[in-house]
């Protein structure tokens, strides 16, 4: 309505203001940020050297402190950082759960069973993430450390366990209860694979140098688990190179999994007092919020939609005349390298899209490429699955950081809710075997397709929600493009991430009450001067905001 324009014009002139005087103040701060951009190329050649602490002068200055020799302070140096290394392993052999979509095909060919029972492995898996919550509110209790400790003994015993049922690299199937065995090995490697990244997720700031590094310490993290997850794949086309079969991966993942446990017991890990968690109650209370519910769905969708793929397509591609063990190489080349692609130049593309458009383009490039592999042509299939895998990479961090974005007071809360949407893999791939058991591989692609659309038409509607007043994408799609913008450049700054929080706060109370915020804006005056890291990002988040 026209008061309501009036009303939140009122609001929006005086943070214009207020905005104008701060970026007035931070030319200074501009010129100094400009600089630390030009040496960004020349630290992060030395980042590697830097973290270890082997260069000349840091050894050099070890050796004159302890009187060790050059050598011997290098090892010292390294030994500082067992923490941060530790962590890192952790996260590494995470990846070792994601053996559970070539695991689909392998067990199929090699059991004799139909893809619906396969489907019985990533059902057995993916459910764990169900947990998610649970795990943290233990950690809280019994410490990261410890949940990272348990989480690595469960994975441990799940990779010893199929080699008791001769699974060891040189393996005949006899009966279904080695199927069984393998199906219990998959859920107890995935149980513990989501205590260890909780663990590690929640304690990377604390072996951390600075709380700049965490972001940093993450994505490595997230990077060499690929090296399990390209293994889990690739390793059955080259076993049978040496005399082995693909149940060899069980020694190999066992061994990864008790070098993580040797690790975390002998090395020391300082932790932070545990924080009070929420309850499940206080957990999923936010969904009682549309907004947020349906972005849980619709993660709940993709993981569902991904798994289901990436599970299908060894199946499929065998059914196209490809060996087992070759199918999980080409499906992991098709589907899983895409993803990683797609998630590895996700900051530029949404730097330059913003969330909205990145998740409609993404969506798009999915659904075309599961249309495409529904034609049935071989070669359309092969390209619709690349096209599928670059969609895919950029869905889920998209819906997860939309719905941290509805309530910033509760993101913890939100974020254990969109991690347990994960169960999603675990309810949705035995739809699509079931499916394709009756109609053919192919014919199975339609559940992830209509999963996608349903994706899809939650994201055309938070883009119809940000439309209303003040022309085609709105006030509130205004300042949310502003703010993402923004974020986007200062969001590795404690002020900046202050800044942020803040004016989401506030632009909720405007609309609400624009008197008291404008009132609350005036009394943090103070605080908003110098949060603003440069003038240039200053004035283009005001130009989008009008």
């Amino acid at each position: 309505t026209k008061s309501e324009k009036a009303r939140l014009t009122s609001g929006l002139s005086y943070l214009l203001e207020e905005g104008n005087k701060t970026a007035a103040g931070v030319v200074e701060t501009a010129a100094e940020l400009n600089q630390t951009t030009k040496n960004q190329a020349q630290e992060f050649v030395d980042e590697v050297d830097e973290t270890l602490g082997t260069t000349s002068e840091k050894a050099q200055e070890t050796a004159q402190k302890t009187g060790l020799t050059l050598t011997e302070a290098r090892i010292l140096n390294v030994a500082k950082l067992a923490p941060l290394l530790a962590v890192l392993y952790s996260f590494m052999i995470t990846g070792c759960g994601d053996f559970v979509s070539p695991a689909v095909a392998l067990a199929k060919e090699t059991f004799g069973i139909s893809q619906f029972v396969a489907s019985l492995i990533p059902l057995a898996g993916f459910s764990m993430f169900a947990f998610s919550v649970p795990i943290s509110q233990l950690q809280s209790r019994i410490g990261k450390v410890n949940v990272m400790k348990l989480g690595a003994g469960i994975a441990t015993l799940g990779t010893a366990l199929p080699m008791f049922f001769g699974m060891t690299g040189h393996f005949e199937a006899t009966n279904i209860s080695q199927f069984y065995a393998m199906t219990a090995s998959i859920a107890l490697i995935c149980l513990g694979s989501t205590m260890l990244k909780t663990g590690a997720s929640s304690i990377a700031a604390e072996v951390s140098k600075s709380n700049e590094a965490v972001t940093s310490t993450l994505t490595k993290g997230d990077a060499i688990k690929g090296i399990p997850i390209a293994i889990g794949f690739i390793a059955p086309t080259l076993l049978p190179m040496l005399g082995l079969d693909w149940t060899a991966l069980y020694p190999v993942y066992t061994a990864f999994f008790a070098g993580g446990l040797a690790g975390l017991f002998s090395v020391k890990i300082s932790e932070a007092t545990p924080e009070k968690v929420s309850t499940l109650k206080e957990t999923f209370s936010v969904l009682k919020n549309k907004d947020i519910a349906l972005l849980a769905a619709a993660g709940f969708s993709y993981i569902g939609a991904e798994i289901g793929v990436l599970s299908s397509t060894p199946v499929m591609l065998t059914d196209l005349g490809f060996k087992p063990e070759m199918a999980g190489t080409v499906a992991f080349f098709t589907t899983m390298l895409p993803i990683i692609a797609a998630r590895t130049v996700a900051p530029a593309i949404l730097k330059r899209l913003g969330d909205d458009k990145t998740l409609i383009v993404s969506t798009v490039s999915a659904l075309a490429g599961l249309g495409l592999v529904l034609t049935g042509n071989d070669i359309a299939a092969i390209t619709g699955l690349v096209l599928t895998g670059l969609g895919y990479g950029n869905i889920f961090p998209i819906l997860l950081g939309k719905a941290q974005k509805k309530d910033i007071t509760k993101v913890n809360e939100i974020t254990g809710v969109m991690l347990t949407s994960i169960v999603g893999g675990a309810f949705i791939s035995p739809g699509m075997a079931a499916l394709s058991d009756v109609a053919g591989p192919i014919a199975g692609y339609a559940v992830p397709m209509a999963c996608v659309a349903f994706i899809m038409a939650v994201a055309f509607r938070e883009i119809h929600n940000g439309r209303g007043l003040g022309g085609a994408t709105g006030i509130d799609g205004a300042v949310e493009t502003g703010l993402s913008e923004f974020e986007g450049r200062v969001g590795n700054t404690e002020e900046g991430r202050a800044f942020v929080n803040w004016f989401r706060n506030l632009w909720s109370k405007i609309k609400k009450d624009p008197a008291g915020a404008i009132k609350e804006s005036k009394e943090r005056q103070a605080q908003v001067q110098g949060a603003i890291n440069t003038e240039a990002v200053a004035q283009e988040s005001l130009d989008q905001i009008g």
